[in-house]
């Protein structure tokens, strides 16, 4: 058995025992820490500079790596990989990645939508939208191990993707506000579907006149979905989106009225993480019981001495079981501020600074 391929083993006992039970998250208790500074992340990329840290995806479980895009001022993109104990390395950039794919992409790639993992297929997916032809988009497979690139589906299909995240199965979801659908797409034929429309969304919510579906993110367990609407915002479950007519289900809690939430993320246990960029917050629903809590992201400028998060323009989350009753949300910034912040919900060890709201 290969060291990756004993890895993988492991991590699906792991995850089988670990999930088992669907433990209910603390999430009163959190610790805040950088897995990976700006610095630390802008030498691993051989960069001059940085101006955004553009993406963050996880492996799952409290030992796998972590995945960041790093943008300099230039544009140029280096994908890198974060081992758990905060080191990183680079995969590859987006120079050798234009030179993989060939005509008529470029050295500095114009990112759009999500950074998804996929445990499936070992490998990383973001979607490219500026290479001159601007009624299509591209869906990029980025091999986690090597960093070769394939191009998966280069169509008008994808045209307007704003976000995308990745099913159990490996199938990728989107999202496409402009189109106002969302979509499947297979990355294994390249096929796209259409799938749920805003008109499908306003239908399940009485009195909305504008819901375009902006954020979407797939339960990594259970297959369940969730769609963030823009407009008179809304947010919605949908228990099988590869179904041949799948329904949204708005989620009605009144802590949800008005949000409007620009990223999602799901964990192992089904806890649900939503970027409130409007609010300064992450708004959390925990599956075990449908409460919703909030976490104020000026609690990480607090806890790392930095500034306000006002300043810092957040572009993207990503979340994974990190124990029993414990979860991780990685959170990457939009700018030269931050690198890789992670907030570990649940109880700590008390040996590790930990903050508490009341």
């Amino acid at each position: 058995m290969g060291c990756k391929t004993g890895l993988l083993f492991a991590l699906t006992i792991w995850m089988a025992v670990t999930t088992s039970v669907n433990a209910a998250v603390i999430f009163s208790q959190f610790t805040i820490d950088e897995v990976a500074t700006q610095g630390q992340l802008q030498s691993a990329a051989q960069a001059a500079d940085t101006s955004a840290i553009a993406g963050v995806a996880a492996e799952p479980g409290p030992a796998g790596d972590i995945f960041a895009i790093h943008s300099d001022s230039s544009q140029l993109e280096s994908f890198l990989r974060v081992t758990a104990d905060g080191s990183p390395t680079r995969l590859t950039d987006s120079a050798a990645i234009a030179q993989q794919l060939g005509s008529p992409y470029g050295a500095a790639l114009s990112l759009t939508g999500g950074f998804a993992y996929s445990p499936v297929a070992n490998a990383l997916y973001f979607a490219e939208d500026a290479y001159g032809v601007s009624t299509e988009v591209s869906m990029v497979k980025l091999s986690a191990e090597t960093g070769a690139a394939t191009l998966v589906k280069r169509t008008t299909d994808l045209a307007g993707l704003s976000d995308h995240s990745v099913m159990p199965d490996g199938t990728i979801l989107v999202a496409r506000p402009s189109a106002a659908v969302t979509g499947l797409l297979d990355p294994a034929t390249g096929t796209y579907t259409s799938k749920l429309t805003e008109a499908q969304f306003l239908a399940a919510s009485p009195g909305a006149s504008s819901l375009p579906p902006e954020s979407i993110a797939g339960d990594p367990v259970s297959g369940k979905s969730y769609v963030s609407a823009h407009g008179d915002h809304g947010l919605f479950e949908v228990d099988n989106f590869a179904a041949a007519s799948p329904v949204p289900v708005r989620l009605t809690q009144s802590e949800l009225t008005g949000v409007d939430l620009h990223d999602l993320a799901v964990d192992q246990y089904g806890n649900l993480y939503g970027l409130d960029a409007a609010t300064n917050q992450i708004v959390i629903i925990r599956s075990t019981d449908k409460a919703v809590f909030t976490f104020p992201l000026t609690q990480i400028a607090m806890a790392l001495g930095k500034p306000a998060f006002a300043a810092v323009p957040w572009r993207g989350i990503a979340a994974r079981i990190a124990g029993y009753a414990q979860a991780d949300l990685f959170l990457s910034s939009g700018n030269s501020t931050y690198g890789i912040v992670r907030v570990r919900f649940g109880s700590v060890p008390s040996s590790v600074k930990d903050w508490t709201l009341y």
